[in-house]
């Protein structure tokens, strides 16, 4: 008897459950669509050193134009051999550098230019004004002057180099060579 009973609740409740479930309608299965998201494209060398001198291209050649241009490539590096995002070439880069912040506030650079000492072709000052280059007395390096103060007699000249340590570098006083100063014609 207890048999009987048992197999009947187990009857009722298979029962009721069939009953609940088919008392719920059933959801129909929503359509699945796989949607590809293509990875957005690594942006190259060149274009980082474009996008970060954007905010600082204003409207004709000045020495804060040429300055803000020079200070944001701060940190790039080289890679390979020396390959740079300043030119195709991949070679010794700081004249390289100093034509494209040039040639990028509007500017040019002279003829030669990818040589450190074809920048001697513009005057030579004793005290430069931002926007200016200075030039390594051995005619090795270029770079572009960003500041300019004194401290009693002593002038201190603050520089950003492109291929200074593998990568664009501000030195707040390049005292640590000896240079000559040589004017940009543009402004």
């Amino acid at each position: 008897m207890l048999h009987r009973k048992l197999l009947g609740l187990m009857v009722a409740v298979g029962v009721m459950g069939a009953f609940a479930a088919s008392a719920i309608p059933a959801q129909a299965a929503a359509p699945t669509t796989t949607r590809v998201v293509a990875a957005p494209a690594a942006e190259t060398p060149a274009q980082k050193a474009a996008r970060l001198a954007k905010p600082c291209v204003k409207t004709g050649v000045s020495g804060a134009e040429i300055s803000c241009i020079a200070r944001s490539q701060n940190g790039m590096k080289e890679w390979g051999s020396n390959c740079n995002p300043y030119t195709t070439r991949c070679e010794e880069w700081c004249g390289d550098f100093a034509a494209w912040v040039m040639v990028k506030a509007g500017g040019s650079a002279p003829s030669g230019y990818p040589a450190a000492a074809s920048w001697r072709k513009w005057t030579r000052v004793s005290t430069p004004k931002v926007g200016d280059v200075a030039v390594q007395s051995t005619g090795h390096h270029v770079e572009v002057v960003v500041g300019v103060t004194r401290s009693g007699s002593k002038l201190i000249v603050a520089s950003v180099g492109g291929n200074s340590g593998n990568k664009v570098t501000y030195h707040s006083n390049n005292s640590y060579a000896s240079w000559t100063y040589h004017d940009n014609p543009a402004f």
